[in-house]
């Protein structure tokens, strides 16, 4: 297993270059379509189908299908929704637990979300570390060959919650 400590163009300013791992581009591409907040796409094109994702507040996702449709449901509502990234590192030839090797992107970002209708006010920020097991996608599925095969978001999901309570009791 090689650590690359990558910092790149990407970790600054979200864009890719020629010389960026695969890894890099690929997430790049998915956070795009995230951030775009429009949904429509399978979920193969990011998601195997035996995917699993751990959620910080315990819940776990099992197959890609399931943790498209929460990601929907998490972020569909949001009026605009950005990752600001402060580190990521790529670990390459790491086993996921599955045994399954794959790149480990290590992430370490804030999301900072806009509320729509009718609760709204100043971005709220939420600190989050992203872990992303990236690996060889079968044929008919993944975006540039590669997909995820697992996830990890370590984060407090009460801030949000807490957030958004605070903004409907007028307490701004």
């Amino acid at each position: 297993m090689a650590e690359i400590g990558y910092i790149g163009s990407y970790a600054s300013t979200g864009d890719t270059s020629q010389s960026d791992p695969a890894a890099v581009s690929f997430i790049s591409k998915y956070v795009k379509v995230i951030h775009s907040l429009d949904y429509e796409t399978s979920y193969l094109q990011w998601y195997a189908k035996d995917s699993v994702f751990y959620n910080g507040d315990g819940k776990v996702y099992n197959g890609g299908e399931t943790i498209w449709k929460w990601i929907v449901t998490l972020f569909g509502s949001f009026k605009t929704l950005n990752h600001r990234y402060k580190t990521l590192r790529v670990i390459k030839d790491t086993p996921d637990t599955s045994g399954r090797i794959c790149d480990l992107l290590v992430w370490d970002v804030e999301i900072e979300i806009e509320l729509a209708h009718p609760i709204e006010g100043e971005v709220i920020v939420v600190p989050r570390l992203m872990l992303f097991f990236v690996g060889p996608a079968v044929e008919g599925a993944g975006t540039d060959g590669l997909i995820i095969y697992e996830g990890k978001a370590f984060w407090d999901t009460n801030v949000l919650a807490k957030e958004v309570e605070r903004r409907k009791s007028g307490a701004v």
